[in-house]
């Protein structure tokens, strides 16, 4: 069910909830199978949106809140995820140069086994993106849109395991050397930090109800691993580093 309200002022609010009877045995979650079944996550959440001018400013924002009780991370049923997202635009009509910003805040209320077995919260995290661009009409075409952009992922992959035995560590790497030569020594994933950089181009093509695009983006990652051996019970940090990752695209978007 849904409700999007009147604009009221430049602003206006949305309303939803969804549920799903059908049940889950525990098994399909993670847990034993044959266990017990419980309802598939019910979803609501809500948003306040706004978008006027205010001079020779053009202004929208966003926010909104998600919450799913009985979320797939955990085989409690009464466990659940709490998103909340917010994003705003600012643009300066004359020069077209604006900012677009958004960040992302998830917390999950489920638990998971980490690397002694036991269980335990799945951490929080949370995400960030930065836009500057600025947007003319340079050609009969329609408008030209260029753009930089920065995004920063925190903990996304926490408390994940990164490999259920050492053997899924290649050889040589920081996380096999810690393995000792036994495969049935674990590594697992303590916290990450994504780092994305980029440039982009977006042609407006106003007959066709068109955009073709052109972006360039570069990516780095820092994770964070704890090994732990099977035998002792012992556990050390593990530094390991990846390979940067860069990204090329060109494509189109029609508009019906």
């Amino acid at each position: 069910m849904r409700y999007d309200s009147p604009i009221f002022g430049g602003f206006r609010f949305e309303v939803s909830y969804t549920d799903n009877y059908g049940g889950l045995s525990s098994s399909a979650v993670g847990g034993p199978r044959g266990g017990p079944r419980f309802d598939a996550p019910e979803v609501w959440d809500g948003a306040l949106c706004y978008a006027d001018d205010w001079g020779d400013f053009k202004i929208s924002a966003a926010y909104s809140y998600t919450q799913s009780n009985g979320n797939y991370f955990s085989v409690n049923p009464l466990s659940s995820t709490k998103l909340h997202q917010a994003g705003a635009t600012v643009m300066h009509v004359p020069s077209g140069v604006g900012l677009y910003g958004y960040i992302n805040y998830e917390e999950v209320s489920g638990t998971y086994t980490n690397f002694r077995g036991a269980q335990q919260g799945v951490p929080d995290w949370n995400s960030w993106y930065f836009r500057p661009f600025i947007k003319r009409t340079r050609n009969p075409l329609g408008a030209t849109v260029l753009y930089g952009e920065y995004a920063l992922y925190n903990d996304g992959f926490n408390g994940i395991a990164a490999a259920n035995t050492c053997a899924g560590f290649g050889a040589g790497t920081n996380a096999a050397n810690d393995c000792g030569g036994n495969a049935t020594n674990g590594v697992f994933v303590t916290g990450s930090q994504i780092q994305r950089y980029g440039l982009g181009a977006v042609q407006e093509i106003d007959a066709a109800a068109m955009h073709v695009f052109a972006r360039w983006q570069f990516m780095e990652a820092d994770v964070g691993f704890v090994g732990f051996n099977s035998a002792t019970g012992a556990q050390q940090n593990v530094s390991q580093g990846f390979d940067d990752f860069n990204v090329f695209q060109v494509g189109g978007i029609i508009f019906f």
